[in-house]
């Protein structure tokens, strides 16, 4: 079936809960007929199957809930067999048309998170035999205002996989959002948000982040559903229940015009009218039609199917509530007195070989006969209530209620499943006087929940209780619990929460304020004492080594922008790294003047002259054309540094190096032997003065003139 209902709004946005609906079985739908799957290709594993039970699913509530107020709703879940059913459930809730938010959750074993766009509810350990059931109870907050006079809340059975065999994308997004990712809305499509989302999951988890879901990363988000496609019969899995809501601004819902008088959607005037598509008699005749009567009362699955609607709760063909019905003609009463009637009592009660046969009847199991039965009849000598009541009797009700190994013994009845005393349904059932929400709020009630909170010796004893091994709500344990409201790391992300890390970081007079602890003396968190502690990942002398550390002190050295950028500190006024101001402080390691009187220092004056290769070596800086000390330069430089000028040094009196002129030319021994007299006679004199060389070659600035001149 293909269901074509209008699943959106008047204004084309998508309407969840009627998405959710498998409703293709309603005039206007289109009934497919398939062949089988056929057999998988050679190296394509076969698709999982159904599993060999059938979950149903059934959900109930109050007629009405006003806005500002809360709205309590009971889930069931069935195993309609045939095999027993054991393992976890998840449930997806949603309400339409504006949300309800989450109040509390009630159910032994269940967890419901509200993620905005629905509420996911799980139980870990479920078992069902067949035909037992499993009760929970959800409480919404209907909000003021609310935009709507009807509230539909629809909640269906969450499966991993689709009918072929496809991994679901809608329950991965909602696993992925309860573990901390964000794998965009949940919409249930793949889109590249989710697929970041999945190898985040991945990646942090030791698995190789592909971004496709194998059963390792299924088994991440739904541990014991792999491979598990759904159950026997898909039609109730999913349930919903409508809420009026008073009277707010009128909606166009598909459920009011279907109950619109004059409406030309008025379900039953369609059914009705003459040459509509939509009319009912003719669709139940016409071959070929999903709605045709004989073909839909033999369909399995088909929710008019005729024996599984005689078997359905609430169904009007249901076959124990049609042989109660004044004026059916199945009404058991009146076939039973009709003469010529099959199930006329006096004639069945003697038939031989027949099912109502008395002798027979008070036998079998079923019948209405039954001796059991008969024990629950009003005028019955066998009636249960006066037994019960009699004294001497076998069946005393308070004397059962003490006597061991009795059936009615009271402790085994409030454990066993199914029982009218069982102590969970009680607990869950409204109006009764063991409820479990009203006896928490009920004053003077033993189980008040906020006097048994503060009571001493209570087992419910607030502080006792967080601070007791194994109880579920030791606080150590539940701050540790994946998915507990109380779980630590989620509660210190969370947006509004009073544990929000960033919030109570930064909020005044919090114990857990950034600065104040920073400052405190003894906190474990003290600045000061955990940049000296052995081991504490804030060291300030390990953090200042370790690499890929955001204080690693050779990295923040070189980074731009850094406040420790050496470059920067060099140049920085006021730093104390200023380079000009450290090489003029006095006791500064980097003063210049100590530094190159300093033996063993880098900068030594004496030993960097000396150096190879140093930019300080005295012959090179000599050499180095531009440098401050080239010999050729300063020579010629008026005013030059430690004055070697040649012109002035030569007349200069005590001069450095002494080259004054008149002193160096009578001094013997004089550097660079300038000694008037010796270089006078030296041969090879430096810029040869050589008396008598000089005076006889050719162009010399001293060569003799002739001793007689030409006439003019």
């Amino acid at each position: 079936m293909i269901d074509l209902d209008i699943n959106v709004d008047e204004n084309g946005n998508p309407l969840a809960v009627e998405a959710l609906k498998h409703d293709a079985t309603k005039i206007g739908d289109v009934e497919i007929v398939r062949g089988g799957p056929g057999a998988p290709a050679p190296d394509e594993p076969p698709a999982p199957q159904p599993q060999g039970y059938d979950l149903d699913i059934d959900k109930t509530g109050a007629e009405e809930c006003l806005p500002g107020t809360d709205c309590n709703f009971t889930i069931t879940l069935t195993n309609n067999g045939p095999a027993d059913f054991s393992g976890p459930v998840y449930l997806w809730d949603v309400v339409e048309p504006e949300a309800a938010p989450l109040v509390d959750v009630i159910g032994t074993g269940w967890n419901c998170f509200d993620l905005g766009s629905g509420i996911q509810c799980y139980n870990p350990e479920v078992t069902l035999g067949v035909g037992e059931s499993i009760e929970f109870a959800l409480t919404l907050s209907i909000p003021d205002g609310y935009g709507s006079d009807l509230l539909t809340n629809c909640i269906g059975i969450q499966w991993l996989y689709a009918e072929d065999g496809s991994v679901d994308a809608r329950p991965i997004q909602i696993a992925l959002t309860l573990y901390g990712y964000d794998p965009g809305p949940i919409d249930g499509i793949f889109g590249p948000q989710t697929q970041a989302a999945i190898e985040q999951l991945q990646a942090d988890n030791g698995l190789d982040p592909t971004g496709e879901l194998d059963d390792e990363t299924l088994a991440l988000l739904y541990p014991g559903m792999v491979g598990i496609i759904g159950d026997l019969d898909s039609s109730n899995d999913l349930d919903c229940h409508d809420v009026e809501t008073g009277e707010p601004t009128p909606i166009h819902s598909k459920w009011k015009s279907h109950l619109k008088t004059g409406s030309p959607h008025n379900k039953a005037q369609s059914h009705l009218k003459t040459g509509s598509p939509h009319n009912k008699l003719q669709s139940h005749l016409k071959t070929g039609s999903p709605h045709n009567k004989l073909q839909s009362h033999l369909k399995t699955g088909s929710p008019h199917n005729k024996l599984q609607s005689h078997l359905k709760t609430g169904s009007p063909h249901n076959k124990l509530q049609s042989h109660l019905k004044t004026g059916s003609p199945h009404n058991k009463a009146q076939s039973h007195l009709k003469t010529g009637s099959p199930h006329n009592k006096l004639q069945s009660h003697l038939k031989t070989g027949s099912p109502h046969n008395k002798l027979q009847s008070h036998l079998k199991t079923g019948s209405p006969h039954n001796k059991l039965q008969s024990h629950l009849k009003t005028g019955s000598p066998h009636n249960k209530a006066q037994s019960h009541l009699k004294t001497g009797s076998p069946h005393n009700k308070l004397q059962s209620h003490l006597k061991t190994g009795s059936p009615h013994n009271k402790l085994q009845s409030h454990l066993k499943t199914g029982s009218p005393h069982n102590k969970l349904q009680s607990h869950l059932k409204t109006g009764s006087p063991h409820n479990k929400l009203q006896s928490h709020l009920k004053t003077g009630s033993p189980h008040n929940k906020a006097q048994s909170h503060l009571k001493t010796g209570s087992p419910h004893n607030k502080l006792q209780s967080h601070l007791k091994t194994g109880s579920p709500h030791n606080k150590l344990q539940s701050h540790l619990k994946t998915g507990s409201p109380h779980n630590k790391a989620q509660s210190h992300l969370k947006t509004g929460s009073p544990h929000n890390k960033a919030q109570s970081h930064l909020k005044t007079g919090s114990p857990h304020n950034k600065l104040q602890s920073h400052l405190k003396t003894g906190s474990p968190h003290n600045k000061a004492q955990s940049h000296l502690k052995t081991g504490s990942p804030h060291n300030k002398l390990q953090s200042h080594l370790k690499t890929g550390s955001p204080h690693n002190k050779a990295q923040s050295h070189l980074k731009t922008g850094s406040p420790h950028n050496k470059a920067q500190s060099h140049l920085k006024t006021g730093s104390p790294h200023n380079k000009l101001q450290s090489h003029l402080k006095t006791g500064s390691p980097h003063n210049k003047a100590q530094s190159h009187l300093k033996t063993g220092s880098p900068h030594n004056k004496t030993q960097s002259h000396l150096k190879t290769g140093s930019p300080h070596k005295k012959v090179q800086s000599h050499l180095k054309t531009g440098s401050p000390h080239n010999k050729l330069q300063s020579h010629n430089k008026s005013g030059s540094i430690k004055p070697h000028n040649k012109a002035e040094s030569h007349n200069k009196i005590g001069s450095i190096k002494p080259h004054n002129k008149a002193q160096s030319h009578n001094k013997s021994g004089s550097i660079k032997p300038h000694n008037k007299a010796q270089s006078h006679n030296k041969t090879g004199s430096v810029t040869p003065h050589n008396k008598l060389q000089s005076h006889l070659k050719k162009g010399s600035l001293t060569e003799k003139p002739p001793a007689i001149l030409p006439k003019l």
